[in-house]
C-alpha cells in the first residue's frame, strides 16, 4: 500500500467529482435502475472492478476532496479512487505531486512559527 512512515495514504485523485451518465467522468457510474432494467453497456464494467454505494444527497454520504469545486463527491467515488491508488493503476501525471508530505524542519518551523505568534497575540491582547 502507499503509505508513508506516519501510515498515512495519500489518495491520487484522479478528477472531479463523477456525473452518473457522463462518459468522460474520472470514475464512470451507471445508475442501479439501469443495471436492473439491462439498460446499459455491458463494456462499461466487463473486466473492471465495481463499486456499489448510494450516491443520493439525503443519504449524506459525501465529502469535499481536493478536486471537488461545486459539489460533493460521494463517498462509493471516494472509495473506488482510493482502491484505485492501492493498486497503483492511476495515470501519475494527472496530479503527480500535487500533494506530498512536508520535510520535518518545515513542519517543526511550521509549529515554532505558529507558537510564537501565538504568544504575540496573547502579550498584544493582555
Amino acid at each position: 500500500m502507499p503509505i508513508d512512515g506516519f501510515y498515512r495514504m495519500f489518495v491520487h485523485w484522479l478528477g472531479p467529482p463523477s456525473v452518473v451518465g457522463d462518459a468522460t467522468s474520472s470514475v464512470p457510474q451507471i445508475s442501479y435502475v439501469d443495471v436492473l432494467n439491462n439498460n446499459f453497456d455491458p463494456a462499461l464494467v466487463r473486466g473492471k472492478m465495481a463499486f456499489l454505494g448510494l450516491t443520493a444527497a439525503s443519504f449524506a454520504d459525501d465529502y469535499w476532496v481536493p478536486t471537488a469545486r461545486r459539489v460533493k463527491m460521494d463517498g462509493v467515488e471516494i472509495q473506488a479512487q482510493t482502491a484505485e491508488t492501492i493498486a497503483g493503476k492511476q495515470d501519475a501525471s494527472l496530479n503527480s505531486g500535487l500533494v506530498a508530505p512536508a520535510a520535518d524542519w518545515v513542519t517543526i518551523a511550521t509549529i515554532f512559527g505558529a507558537a510564537v505568534l501565538m504568544a504575540l497575540a496573547v502579550y498584544a491582547l493582555s
